[in-house]
């Protein structure tokens, strides 16, 4: 499933977006860190380290043309 937030995004780890983050809502953990390690390979960047939450996990990356992309995974 992907997700588009149209709202601007800020943190101290990650720069500020121009419009909008995609959201793809991964079906494991798994998933995660496999979808964050093939956009490194593909020559994304990390902006931070992927994270783990009560809810389940999220990481971030930025593709070639810039979008923040948030893959995350609801365990709960």
């Amino acid at each position: 499933m992907l997700i588009i937030n149209k709202t601007a995004y800020q943190s101290n780890t990650l720069h500020r977006s121009s419009d909008f983050i995609l959201t793809y809502i991964a079906e494991s953990k798994e998933e995660v860190d496999s979808l964050l390690k093939r956009a490194k390979v593909a020559g994304g960047t990390l902006p931070s380290q992927p994270k783990e939450h009560d809810w389940g996990d999220s990481g971030h990356f930025k593709n070639l043309d810039g979008h923040l992309w948030e893959i995350v995974y609801f365990s709960v």
